[in-house]
């Protein structure tokens, strides 16, 4: 992989676009075969190569690959091992079954031994007593089949629905339920991802607090119904807003955070100026009336923190800023 990658950085006289064609495909070709267990760190290397493709060419992304790929070889290894395990007993289970009608068929057989004198009336009912012993046993074999069948399916029902409700429960964790944006748990994730990314790659990235002003007020004039119907909304909107690369969540109560990896600190307070302007022009409307929005908007840039909490601290300081200093603006200023 490093000597084609040399070879290819080489023909391109140093142009990097051609590793923006690279990462998704070296990403698709480490997708698990057989083990589920690695998507987690799938997650890892292919958050770290979409924002930072040119990682490609340094040596210790060059060698987290290849400490995947050798553990994903290992994990698939030992399922396979599983499986056939697995088939194995099955296996044993069915030549049990085939030992019982040989056993059945012995027997029959002891009744069939007799003299060579032996009428072929005689010998006929003989083999017509084998033939129902086998038919016999045979049946009984398959009513057990059959409610093992039954068995099998009701696990197999058991086993789907907790899949399910284990899926649902997840989904709740990571999403919230009424605004559909991320969790603050998730968010905290998502951070430490983008922290991992900046202290190995330095990649650097920009958290962005956006908060809905006089929102208790709303909440007193006109509900808390309606509240909930402009949060759900604000979720929308801001999802519909930010890149597939960003990741937005709910912080709190009516305070969002968004992670935009790859982003300094004036491209950050763009997006925040976009979104605060959004909104404002935006026609909340709750039981055929209209509602006037407006939200406060702070940004901080991880490379001016000492730490990735200072700088959601540091975000957060710029929102009560913009808050103290009249609301409906972004802060700090540039």
């Amino acid at each position: 992989m490093a000597s084609t990658i040399s070879e290819i950085a080489k023909s391109n006289d140093g142009d990097t676009e051609i590793y923006k064609v690279l990462a998704p495909l070296i990403v698709a070709t480490l997708a698990p075969s057989i083990a589920s267990s690695m998507n987690d760190e799938l997650a890892t290397i292919s958050y770290e190569l979409r924002n930072s493709p040119e990682s490609l060419s340094s040596q210790a992304m060059q060698k987290e690959i290849k400490q995947f790929i050798k553990k994903r070889v290992g994990l698939d290894k030992e399922e396979v091992k599983k499986k056939i395990s697995l088939l194995h007993e099955i296996s044993d289970e069915i030549n049990t079954k085939i030992l019982t009608l040989m056993d059945v068929s012995d027997i029959s057989n002891e009744q069939v031994k007799g003299s060579k004198q032996d009428s072929f009336e005689s010998l006929q009912n003989r083999l017509i007593q084998i033939a129902s012993s086998l038919e016999t046993a045979t049946k009984d074999l398959s009513l057990k089949m059959s409610e093992n069948k039954k068995t099998i399916n009701n696990l197999h029902t058991k086993v789907e629905k907790l899949e399910n409700s284990l899926f649902v429960a997840k989904k709740e964790s990571k999403e919230d339920f009424l605004t559909h944006v991320a969790t603050k748990d998730a968010l905290i994730v998502e951070l430490k991802r983008a922290e991992e990314a900046y202290a190995r790659y330095k990649i650097d990235y920009t958290v962005c607090f956006l908060d809905i002003d006089h929102f208790k007020v709303i909440n007193g004039t006109y509900g808390h119904d309606a509240g909930d119907v402009i949060l759900a909304t604000f979720g929308k909107i801001l999802t519909h807003y930010v890149r597939e690369v960003d990741f937005a969540g709910r912080y709190g109560g009516d305070k969002f955070l968004v992670i935009l990896p790859g982003v300094d600190l004036v491209q950050g307070l763009h997006f925040a100026e976009k979104m605060r302007a959004v909104i404002e022009n935006y026609k909340f409307i709750y039981k055929n009336e209209r509602i006037n929005i407006t939200i406060s908007c702070g940004v901080a840039q991880r490379g001016q923190s000492t730490s990735a909490e200072d700088t959601v601290i540091d975000a957060e300081k710029m929102l009560y800023k913009a808050k103290e200093s009249g609301r409906n603006q972004v802060m700090p200023k540039h």
